[in-house]
C-alpha cells in the first residue's frame, strides 16, 4: 500500500485588498489619534481666523506691495505638537509651509514656516493675539545654503477672519531691487528695510495662484 506522501501545510495568501484595508485602517486611526492630541493639546487649532475647521489648521495669503511690484505669500498653519523647544516664543508653537511669487513670476515653494504665539494660556479664540512667524528654504543636505537660503519673517496678531502682520523689513534683505533673490556673498546682504504691512486673508491654493498671476501680469505694465 503506498503511503501519501507529507504535503507541505496549506497558508492562505493574503489578497492585496486586504493589505489595502489594513493601511487605510491604520491611517483612518492615526489621524484620529492626531486629531484626539489636538483637541486636548491645541484647540485653539480649530478655529484660527474665528471659523471652526474641522482640521487643526489655517490656510491663506497675502500680498506685500514693494516698489518692484507685489510679492504674494501663501501659508498653512497647524499646531506644533511637540512642544515649544528651540523656540524664543513663550506661547504656543505653530509649524507648516509657505509660498512666494515674486513679482515677475518665479515661485519659491515648500517653504518652512516656523513661528507662534506671544503669550500663553491663549484658549480657544486667538482673535487679538500677538504672532510671528518665519517663512524659509529648507536646509540642503551638507547645510552649505544656511547663509544663502531664502528666508523672510512676518510679526502681528490675529484680527480674525484675518492675520494682520507685518514682513519686518526682511523683504529688502532676501530680494534684489529688480524682484529676484539676493544670493550673492552673504557678508553683503543688504540691510532690513522699514516693515511693509500685510494681511493675510483665508483663501486656498487657487486664490493664490490667481494673485501670484495679477501681480506679474502687473509688473510686465510697468
Amino acid at each position: 500500500m503506498k503511503q501519501i506522501p507529507n504535503l507541505p501545510p496549506f497558508h492562505a495568501k493574503r489578497g492585496c485588498a486586504g493589505c489595502l484595508v489594513q493601511c487605510v485602517l491604520a491611517l483612518a486611526f492615526g489621524l484620529v489619534v492626531v486629531a484626539v492630541v489636538c483637541v486636548i493639546v491645541a484647540p485653539w487649532g480649530f478655529y484660527l481666523g474665528g471659523n471652526f475647521h474641522l482640521f487643526a489648521h489655517w490656510e491663506g495669503w497675502g500680498v506685500v506691495h514693494e516698489p518692484e511690484g507685489d510679492y504674494v505669500v501663501r501659508v498653512q498653519i497647524f499646531p506644533r505638537l511637540r512642544g515649544n523647544r528651540g523656540m524664543s516664543l513663550s506661547g504656543p508653537s505653530v509649524n507648516g509651509s509657505g509660498d512666494v511669487c515674486s513679482p515677475h513670476g518665479e515661485m519659491y515653494r515648500g517653504l518652512r514656516l516656523t513661528g507662534g504665539f506671544l503669550n500663553r494660556g491663549i484658549g480657544v479664540h486667538t482673535d487679538g493675539q500677538p504672532f510671528s512667524f518665519s517663512l524659509a528654504e529648507r536646509l540642503n543636505f551638507l547645510g552649505t545654503n544656511s547663509q544663502t537660503r531664502l528666508n523672510i519673517g512676518f510679526r502681528g496678531a490675529w484680527h480674525n477672519p484675518d492675520l494682520v502682520m507685518d514682513e519686518r523689513g526682511s523683504f529688502r534683505s532676501a530680494f534684489n531691487p529688480d524682484g529676484t533673490m539676493y544670493a550673492s556673498d552673504p557678508s553683503k546682504r543688504p540691510s532690513r528695510g522699514e516693515p511693509v504691512p500685510v494681511t493675510f486673508r483665508e483663501g486656498s491654493r487657487g486664490d493664490f495662484e490667481a494673485a501670484c498671476a495679477t501681480a506679474a501680469a502687473a509688473a510686465k505694465k510697468r
